[in-house]
């Protein structure tokens, strides 16, 4: 065979299967000779290289002379018979390895006699993929895809389904009731806005936001009281202003016209002794209320020992200022505004204590604008227990008289430093203060009641003891109309103040004594007709088994 031009390529040999029936020669190859001598058919191999370049790896070195491979998807074998190497296309690829881009893809997939594929055939460049079908697994190529086994057996999709079905039904649920509380709340907080718009305006409107933030979401450690209702909180506003914040733990009716009914008289109300009414939280279904914050607790704690000072004595001229200042706070209610209010559950409990220790009264839940005849008929007695008028028991009619027997017992605790409801040291029985103390002054023991921190060997400090139990008995009479007003009880209260002062300032002789005590004289205690009733002591059984 010739050599073409650009090619090494030399003259091959025809090696006949069987050499001693065939002799090759190479006149065999020219014209038809071939033809006529093969008729046999004596099958032929063509075994041929390249041989310039050497071997395999050299040809494929980039500073051969002229490699032979051009595609770029060839590769080459070493010859067979010598030095030299012939190219071929690499697997997947087809063509003619001798020119540029000769090599081209094989679509597999088109040839599945070749390239078996038990699933989805896809191809890709000089291969092939084979995807086993959906629910298998396992190689396609080699026709073993086998069943995904089921991660669920049935029983658990049945169980599995049931419960998504049990959660889209709840589901269902909250969204619907979220849906009606919404629609309730719009309705109540409309409602709302009617109150406030019988409040005075100076009052402001916090958004539910803004309380969670100054009491760090209603921390536990903000809490500074918990009562039958609800709880206080101590909160910082943006300003760095303290307030109280009374949030209510329960949603009804009465306790929603508590809060309510607290707010509208709160925004009339401007006295220096009374907690002051910053604003409202109306977002909620029951308002919360933010006070100023009266950072000594309550009266209370002071003479009961919650009190961070529980074991400081308390002077008499303190607690007559507290009485002084927590009566004037009654009397404005009861007389200094355009309409009179009945706080209704006066107690120790209810009197706060600043920083200096000045009374501020508190709570006013349970208070009612009065009608134009000072009285008001109430299905249902709200107070606590050992402040509850004995009156207003029986006749279900409150007036101010009612707050003047509470204030009685209140100045009863201030002199004896006994709870309304106390245990008797000796019997370990519950006695009702009130009773107690009244009991004491018919038979003339009231020294024994009277707290020994304020008792002196000075007859005049003793004297002031004593008018003091004596306005205590007037305002702890059974009926109303003997009790003196609260304008009465401040006046006397403010006396006894000015005398007791007096006392440790400057000497004062028998007769201006007698002209300080006598300014506003009630009459004697032993003519209080509270003390000639019999059926004294069977009312006031009735109030201390009366609800909190």
């Amino acid at each position: 065979m010739e050599t073409k031009p650009g090619h090494s390529t030399r003259a091959v040999m025809l090696r006949l299967m069987q050499e001693d029936w065939y002799n090759f020669t190479v006149d065999d190859l020219v014209g038809n000779r071939f033809y006529e001598r093969n008729q046999n058919n004596v099958p032929i191999v063509l075994d041929w290289a390249i041989r310039e370049n050497g071997t395999c790896l050299a040809s494929h070195v980039e500073s051969s002379a002229s490699p032979a491979c051009q595609s770029i998807h060839s590769g080459c074998d070493n010859a067979t018979n010598g030095d030299g190497y012939i190219c071929k296309c690499l697997q997947g690829y087809e063509g003619n390895p001798y020119v540029p881009n000769g090599c081209t893809d094989i679509n597999e997939c088109n040839i599945p006699n070749q390239y078996p594929c038990t699933g989805t055939c896809v191809n890709i460049e000089g291969n092939y993929d084979c995807l086993c079908p959906k629910g298998t697994r396992g190689d396609g190529k080699a026709g073993n895809c086998t069943k995904i086994p089921e991660n669920f057996p049935y029983p658990a999709k049945v169980a599995i389904g049931s419960i998504l079905g049990v959660a889209l039904l709840v589901g269902i649920c909250f969204l619907a009731i979220w849906h009606k509380q919404r629609r309730r709340c719009i309705k109540e907080k409309d409602a709302y806005k009617k109150y406030y718009e019988m409040m005075d305006n100076h009052l402001r409107v916090f958004a539910t936001k803004q309380i969670e933030i100054a009491t760090n979401n209603f921390d536990e450690n903000h809490i500074i009281g918990v009562g039958g209702h609800g709880k206080v909180y101590k909160g910082l506003l943006e300003n760095n202003m303290a307030v109280a914040i009374k949030k209510s733990k329960e949603i009804d009716e009465v306790q929603r016209g508590e809060f309510v009914n607290e707010i509208i008289l709160l925004s009339h109300i401007n006295h220096k002794n009374i907690v002051r009414l910053i604003g409202c939280c109306l977002e909620v279904q029951i308002p919360m209320l933010v006070y100023e914050y009266v950072p000594n607790g309550t009266l209370f704690d002071l003479l009961h020992g919650k009190s961070k000072n529980r074991n400081r004595p308390i002077s008499l001229g303190t607690r007559l200022r507290i009485a002084v200042e927590s009566a004037e706070a009654l009397d404005y209610l009861h007389s200094s505004i355009a309409h009179s209010i009945l706080h209704g559950d006066v107690k120790s409990a209810n009197i706060l204590l600043d920083d200096e220790y000045h009374a501020k009264v508190s709570d006013f839940g349970a208070s009612n604008f009065l009608p134009v005849d000072d009285a008001q008929i109430v299905e249902l007695v709200q107070g606590t227990r050992g402040y509850l008028d004995p009156e207003c028991l029986c006749t279900q009619i409150i007036t101010k008289k009612s707050d003047v027997y509470s204030f009685g017992v209140v100045i009863l605790e201030l002199i004896t430093r006994k709870k309304a409801i106390y245990v008797d040291n000796e019997t370990g029985e519950k006695q009702h203060l009130a009773s107690c103390f009244i009991s004491r002054v018919s038979k003339n023991k009231i020294h024994d009641m009277w707290d020994v921190e304020i008792v002196t060997n000075d007859e005049k400090v003793n004297l002031v003891l004593q008018e003091i139990s004596e306005l205590a008995v007037q305002c702890l009479s059974v009926r109303g109309e003997d009790r003196p007003t609260m304008k009465q009880v401040v006046e006397e209260l403010q006396k006894l103040l000015r005398f007791h002062t007096s006392l440790s300032s400057w000497q004062i002789d028998p007769e201006e004594t007698d002209s300080l005590l006598s300014e506003t004289k009630f009459d004697s205690v032993s003519d209080t007709p509270a003390f000639h009733s019999t059926n004294y002591m069977k009312v006031l059984e009735i109030d201390t088994e009366a609800p909190r």
